[in-house]
């Protein structure tokens, strides 16, 4: 989840989502 987090601010870890600028929160692995 280090790529996820660094990557995305909006990244939750708890859930392992993030939410892009568009459209639903997405899964990332």
């Amino acid at each position: 989840y280090n790529y996820c987090s660094q990557r995305y601010r909006s990244f939750d870890p708890r859930s392992g989502t993030f939410q892009p600028y568009n459209g639903p929160r997405r899964l990332c692995r």
